[in-house]
């Protein structure tokens, strides 16, 4: 009998096993349960563009779904178009714009008579402030002759307290030459910055920079690879409230890619910028030789030998240098009342950054892949140097029916400040451990189940190396975290989901001294949500959750506390005919919090120590007739009222409303066949009101109220 009883303790995880494989829906799981959960407001606004299968695409490029939509509405470019050009040119999605730009204003791009000219002017009001953005492109083509230039400007205005503050920037970049061959060109640049700010009270900060270069630009495309070769030399002028700065500057960049067949690619970019210049600080008549000197290398690789493996190398190295004259001021001798010498001399700040990251890839589709990441990255500064390790793999399998995300990260860092806090300098030893998982699955044709879980460490300390470092205290943060999800959907009317969220935050002081603030904190969360299409174009959602937030302190139970939650977020969306849009949102939340108090019984209760009622109604009302013109009318008002523990009794201690009115036109209008007007202008509202209870008489605050003209106008013009 005992035999028998053991083999059926054996068999249960098998039986379980094929009641899972059963479950019906199972062929469907792989593509619908995993975007199930998905955040669907990222496809309202389509601006002519589709984002059909959106994030499906965007999880087989590794990326967020926000990212791939933010690309296709900045370039206008459909997901087809925009994933062939990346095919196209061999490189990652977010890439192919800076390609596109880059080779737009190369004068090897082509050859023949082209002119292209853009501009585009912004307005934008404020309460306090007001901006005016002006920017323009120009590109010239003549068999061989080109010409480009690009040019901005920003002039700001703020007003506080009757103070007028200014900020003025203007910026402009031209490159003319000769295009000798399809392969090489000569040519000029100029470059000029004026910048001015001025603060009351402040010193005025004004910088001039003129910089004059002779430009050489080469390619070279034998047999599997391209390679780019600039160069720029020339006369540098920078004065500025620091000082002035005038010398010649010289710069030079490349790039080198190489492809030995889709199983094999690198590609390596570098660039060495320096000049040689006489420099002297403000009240100084003398020059003084300063030197500045920068180096960038930046490179990727990939191996592709399998559809199933890949290898991806990234690495970069910088390291700069810039000198600067600065006046020191020193008594002549170590004797009271000795006079004062001032002496120039050179400081030089030397900064790098270096950078190491390798990713080995195993995949067998967009549901069966392993990947795992090893990175390392150094920094130093006057103020420190900070070393980086760490490593991290990601998994995603399909397992009995279950699409299972994973991954696990380990972080090490060592940092050393120099000088902190007016004191020595101090290490710290910092490691972070991280886990993460994800289970998803259908249960039918009509229930989608989720389970996450979260585990993370960090480990930090320090170690001082000077008696007068004050470090902070060494600590541990401890997180973990699990939230099971059920999303259920009746048809495309009805849909409802339930969530269940447990988790623990545990902080750890370790020196004595400072153990009276650990904390242990525990939260459950609780959440409900419906979805309902009355009609077709008006859809009801409500979203219901319940928190409560445990905060114990193992060294102090006095001071424990609780905090709780209820929220409620109810939505009310139409889409009528004729371009009429509507949101109404309704939210109701409700704070109590208190602590826990000893009694005579021995036991401790919870006494309330405050509570707060809050209220919103808002709506959004869109009126659209024709592209060009449109209407929005955002009215809210806000209600909270905040109670107090008096002898024991809660007495209502504030009560708070507000109301917010925006309201405005929303502009898209042709300027002729090229030219485009775009923004809003509007008017925006407030009034709010306070009534202070003491002693429960209440007192009336003064009103509050603003009222002012707001907008954003956008000119482009493109020949």
């Amino acid at each position: 009998m005992r035999r028998s009883r053991r083999l059926l303790v054996l068999l249960l995880p098998l039986t379980l096993s094929l009641l899972s494989q059963a479950l019906p829906g199972r062929a469907q799981q792989p593509l619908s349960a995993r975007y199930a959960f998905a955040d669907t407001t990222l496809l309202r606004d389509t601006l002519g563009l589709s984002f059909s299968g959106l994030f499906p695409t965007a999880d087989s490029l590794q990326m967020t779904p926000d990212t791939l939509r933010a690309l296709m509405i900045r370039y206008k470019l459909p997901m087809a178009r925009i994933l062939f050009l990346a095919d196209s040119l061999r490189m990652p999605v977010d890439s192919v714009g800076p390609q596109l730009d880059r080779e737009r204003l190369n004068p090897l791009s082509g050859r023949g008579s082209s002119t292209a000219f853009n501009y585009t002017s912004s307005y934008d009001i404020q309460q306090t402030s007001t901006t005016w953005t002006n920017g323009s492109t120009y590109n010239l083509k003549r068999g061989p002759f080109y010409l480009n230039n690009t040019a901005n400007i920003e002039l700001q205005r703020i007003t506080s307290a009757d103070a007028l503050s200014l900020r003025q920037n203007r910026e402009s970049t031209t490159e003319g030459g000769l295009a000798v061959s399809k392969r090489l060109s000569f040519g000029g640049r100029s470059y000029q910055l004026r910048f001015f700010s001025a603060d009351p009270g402040a010193t005025a900060q004004d910088e001039d920079k003129n910089e004059y270069s002779l430009t050489a630009r080469g390619q070279a495309n034998p047999a599997g690879l391209r390679s780019e070769l600039n160069l720029a030399a020339g006369y540098l002028s920078d004065i500025n409230v620091t000082g002035i700065k005038k010398g010649i500057s010289s710069s030079a960049d490349s790039r080198v890619r190489w492809e030995a067949g889709p199983q094999l690619s690198s590609e390596l970019a570098g660039s060495v910028s320096g000049d040689v210049s006489n420099s002297r600080p403000p009240g100084v008549i003398s020059d003084t030789r300063t030197h500045d000197f920068s180096t960038n290398l930046r490179g990727t690789s990939t191996v592709q030998p399998s559809p199933y493996a890949g290898l991806n190398l990234n690495y970069s190295l910088r390291n700069t240098r810039v000198e600067n004259p600065v006046l020191v001021t020193m008594p002549a001798d170590t004797s009271a009342g000795a006079p004062l010498l001032s002496n120039v001399v050179v400081s030089s700040i030397i900064t790098r950054s270096n950078s190491v990251d390798g990713t080995a890839k195993l995949r067998h589709d967009n549901d069966r892949y392993f990947n795992l990441t090893g990175n390392a990255s150094s920094t130093g500064s006057p103020t420190g140097t900070s070393f980086n390790r760490g490593g991290k793999g990601v998994l995603r399998w399909l397992l009995m029916g279950w699409a299972i995300d994973a991954d696990y990260s380990d972080s090490r860092t060592n940092s050393v400040y120099l000088r902190q806090r007016g004191g020595g300098g101090y290490d710290q030893d910092e490691v972070t451990r991280n886990a993460d998982g994800q289970a998803v699955r259908s249960l039918g044709t009509k229930i989608i189940a989720k389970l996450i879980g979260n585990v993370n460490l960090d480990r930090q300390r320090f170690a001082t190396f000077s008696d007068s470092a004050n470090p902070p205290s060494p600590r541990d943060q401890y997180h973990q975290s699990y939230r099971g999800e059920m999303l259920f959907t009746e048809n495309d009317h009805l849909s409802s989901g339930l969530a269940l969220e447990v988790s623990l935050t545990r902080s750890i002081n370790i020196l004595a001294a400072t153990t009276g603030s650990n904390t242990d904190t525990r939260e459950y969360r609780g959440e409900w949500r419906w979805n309902y299409r009355l009609l077709e174009g008006l859809t009801v959602n409500q979203n219901n959750q319940l928190v409560a937030d445990y905060t114990a302190y193992p060294f102090d139970p006095t001071r424990n506390t609780l905090s709780l939650t209820y929220n409620t977020l109810t939505t009310i969306s139409a889409v009528l005919p004729g371009g009429f849009s509507m949101d109404i949102q309704h939210n109701s939340s409700r704070l109590p919090r208190g602590s826990y108090t000893p009694q005579p019984d021995g036991f401790d209760y919870l006494q309330l120590s405050d509570d707060s009622r809050n209220y919103t109604l808002g709506a959004s009302l869109r009126y659209q007739p024709t592209s060009a013109v449109g209407i929005h009318l955002e009215p809210r008002y806000q209600s909270s009222q905040n109670y107090g523990t008096v002898d024991d009794a809660l007495q209502t201690q504030r009560v708070d409303k507000r109301l917010d009115f925006n309201g405005g036109v929303d502009l898209n209008l042709k300027v002729g066949r090229t030219g485009q007007l775009t923004g809003h202008v509007g008017r925006v509202y407030t009034d709010q009101r306070t009534l202070n209870f003491l002693s429960g008489v209440g007192t009336l605050t003064p009103r509050s109220q603003t009222d002012f003209w707001s907008g954003s106008l956008q000119l482009s013009w493109t020949l």
